[in-house]
């Protein structure tokens, strides 16, 4: 059953069936797929119009432009980009009004398009030059002035760029040599400094490449791994074993680890499978709810999105794996709809879609804490008789001012026979 939104870009499909869960913990809803009108490319989640809850901003081929969706998924805006090849999407306050702006490769014209926001609408600002056939966007201050900067690779010039902002929605381009055909770079404090380093997957090389930052937004190249049997193709960065260092995650025929031994050199440290084909763009977050990193990954040709759990250790359980569109391209991180869960999006490039994944491990709130002290008018002496009148006081409806309800046992009914039995036996030091 198909039901049209109220836009005339949208459209919800029924939802998929979910794959049995084979690591415990992950908890995901069946994706909620919504068709677009051509081709959707980059996506985030992030807060762009100042409400309480986060919108997600998709970026399409054809027409170029920039859809917003509410946390209900009900769309907000749909602006006109300019240029054509739109490609991956980062968002970043460049102009220093308190907004969130947006940043989109624009491939087919080696440029990053810049998005400015003016707390209520998407207006199409500045460009940037980078190099041929562009993809695979981080962000990070790599020039340590205080402002955002961005970085991608450019596949067919065997480079990567890092576009910095000069202030006032202004930007300079720099070019830097990577191995061949880049497909995706990812940031990181590798080497114990204040500037962040990159990390670069280069397909048709089968490397990885290792660039540390000169404390200038300038790079150069520190290490080379070669321990592919398959290209690599996405790369993500975080702190897998939580030992305090940056470490990565590589999308190969497998998900790859590389640990960090705290001085930027890295060890392979273990390979998970994904349960799917041709593993490309991935994101690594807390998907559930325990406070380590997991992994999202896109799974191109099997139209899938496999979910990896850490244990803690930087080592991952067996996959789960989601249905998606067709060549899952896009993926996004974040709170959709408010309930404290990391929830993802993934756009599928050759079945027109999008798909929500949202996540079913929302923080509980914690229990009341019990109140069982015998220093009832908090004077810093306990079980006193003066604790035991101003006790009684506040069952007879006469507190101090420090004094807290006389509910003591904590069932939501005050100054019972119950509170009165558990305060004296607080006051005999049995809580």
């Amino acid at each position: 059953m198909k039901t049209t939104r109220s836009c005339t870009t949208l459209a919800l499909l029924a939802p998929l069936a979910l794959a049995a869960a084979a690591g415990a913990g992950i908890n995901f809803q069946a994706p909620v797929n919504f068709t677009m009108t051509y081709r959707p490319e980059g996506v985030i989640i992030a807060d762009l119009f100042g409400g309480p809850e986060n919108e997600m901003a998709i970026a399409l081929d054809s027409p170029q432009r920039v859809i917003v969706f509410s946390s209900t998924l009900n769309e907000v805006g749909s602006y006109s980009i300019g240029g054509s090849g739109v490609r991956d999407m980062a968002a970043s306050d460049v102009d220093g009004d308190g907004d969130l702006d947006v940043a989109l490769i624009m491939h087919n014209n080696n440029a990053v398009r810049f998005m400015l926001n003016n707390g209520e609408r998407l207006v199409a600002g500045p460009s940037a030059p980078v190099g041929s056939n562009a993809r695979g966007m981080t962000t990070a201050d790599f020039d340590g002035d205080g402002d955002t900067d961005f970085a991608l690779a450019n596949r067919d010039n065997n480079t990567f760029s890092v576009v910095t902002d000069t202030g006032a929605a202004t930007f300079a381009s720099a070019a830097f040599p990577s191995g061949d055909e880049p497909r995706q770079v990812a940031a990181g404090l590798f080497d114990g400094d204040a500037f962040p380093d990159l990390v670069c997957a280069n397909h048709d090389s089968d490397t990885l490449t290792i660039h540390r930052n000169n404390g200038a937004g300038g790079f150069v190249l520190a290490a080379t791994l070669n321990e592919f049997s398959d290209s690599p193709e996405g790369v993500a960065t975080g702190d897998v074993d939580d030992d305090g260092d940056v470490d990565f995650v590589v999308a190969t025929d497998r998900v790859v680890v590389y640990k960090n031994d705290g001085t930027g050199a890295f060890t392979r440290s273990g390979s998970f499978v994904t349960g799917g084909i041709d593993p490309s763009h991935m994101v690594m977050g807390d998907l559930d709810g325990d406070g380590d990193l997991d992994v999202a990954v896109a799974n191109e040709t099997s139209g899938t999105v496999s979910l990896l759990e850490n244990t803690g250790t930087g080592s991952f359980l067996a996959p789960v794996v989601i249905a998606t569109g067709l060549h899952p391209d896009g993926v996004a991180i974040g709170d959709l709809n408010g309930d404290g869960a990391a929830d993802l999006a993934v756009t599928n490039r050759d079945s027109d879609s999008v798909s929500v994944l949202l996540n079913n491990n929302a923080p509980v709130p914690p229990l009341p804490v019990r109140f069982c002290p015998s220093d009832f008018n908090r004077d810093g002496d306990n079980a006193t008789d003066q604790d035991i009148e101003a006790f009684f006081a506040c069952i007879g409806g006469h507190c101090c001012e420090t004094c807290p309800t006389p509910d003591v046992n904590m069932d939501g009914d005050t100054a019972t026979d119950q509170d009165i039995e558990a305060f004296f036996r607080m006051i005999g030091g049995h809580c």
